[in-house]
């Protein structure tokens, strides 16, 4: 960016903080969101919720947690697409950053959701599968830029 629109380092870093602003968003709001998923899910099937109890074993987890994982993986294609174009087409600076933001934060939500999910299925072990996942994560992550250079 700083030679397609020409500005200095400090402006190249500030472009950075929208990105930063939506991942952050994107996981108070993804929380809400499955939570809301949860409960709709367990209404379709005439369940009641309680926060006193972790039983899943009659619930359609898998159900209530992706749910909407399909929406932010379409979301965050076109974004992606959006900012490469944008950058291309040498657009306005707002709408790379916009493409940006939109990138930064569905990721966030897509992490969350299959975090949230993996922490369901082992309820009893979840700091170990959350460093787990982390850890394929980055390391596949790794490994694609690795591949790439």
């Amino acid at each position: 960016m700083i030679v397609t629109y020409s500005i200095d380092y400090l402006t190249a870093g500030l472009v950075y903080l929208p990105s930063g602003i939506s991942g952050i968003l994107a996981a108070y709001l993804t929380g809400k969101l499955l939570d809301y998923e949860y409960r709709r899910t367990a209404q379709k099937y005439g369940l009641t919720v309680s926060k006193s109890t972790n039983e899943i074993t009659n619930f359609p987890i898998e159900e209530a947690r992706l749910h909407s994982v399909f929406y932010f993986i379409t979301i965050s294609t076109i974004a992606t697409v959006g900012y490469g174009w944008t950058l291309q087409a040498r657009t306005h600076i707002a709408a790379p950053i916009v493409m940006q933001s939109i990138t930064g934060g569905t990721p966030v939500a897509i992490f969350v959701i299959c975090g949230g999910l993996l922490t369901d299925l082992n309820p009893d072990r979840s700091a170990t599968v959350q460093a787990s996942y982390n850890l394929i994560r980055c390391a596949l992550g790794g490994a694609g830029v690795a591949i790439i250079q």
